[in-house]
């Protein structure tokens, strides 16, 4: 599952990600789209409007070995304030609760911009939100996913170091 703050690239992430799994090459003029990046909505906003559930079913040629689960939330801190937030908290929590829902996660990541300097009042909310959703159980199944790095040391791994210790940065 996929957690973050809006504007945080989950949804480009994804996309990246399913490319990697099929095989699609730097060198291909071509890509997949799992996660349709609406160019006409604010960045201030979410491009998800509700928590989706992506099944990959593993398929010769794909480069990793196994069938995927991919969980796809809504951004948590648009501008609609702190009552989208509610309503996502409670998608999620719905997703895996319900009978047909998902019954079991391998892993949580929060995703987040690589030049953060110290986490925000958002991202301590995501923690927040899955701690109470999931229970302090689920802190080894946490992973931090960085975006819009560079290739030099994100900043956003130190603030994390230093917030929570929660969380696991590998």
């Amino acid at each position: 599952m996929l957690l973050g703050a809006t504007g945080s690239g989950k949804s480009t992430l994804i996309n990246g990600l399913i490319n990697y799994i099929v095989g699609v090459e730097w060198k291909d003029n071509f890509r997949f789209k799992l996660v349709d990046e609406d160019q006409s909505r604010s960045q201030a906003e979410s491009q998800t409007s509700e928590v989706t559930v992506y099944k990959i079913n593993h398929q010769e040629g794909f480069k990793i070995p196994f069938s995927l689960t991919i969980i796809d939330t809504p951004g948590f801190g648009d501008t609609r304030g702190i009552k989208r937030d509610k309503e996502i908290t409670e998608q999620i929590r719905n997703l895996f609760s319900d009978e047909h829902g998902v019954s079991e996660i391998d892993a949580v990541c929060f995703v987040a911009q690589a030049s953060l300097a110290r986490l925000t009042a958002t991202q301590k909310y995501v923690f927040d939100s899955v701690l109470s959703i999931f229970g302090k159980d689920v802190t080894e199944n946490l992973q931090v996913l960085v975006t819009f790095a560079d290739g030099q040391r994100p900043p956003v791994l130190e603030a994390i170091n230093v917030s929570e210790p929660i969380i696991c940065c590998c």
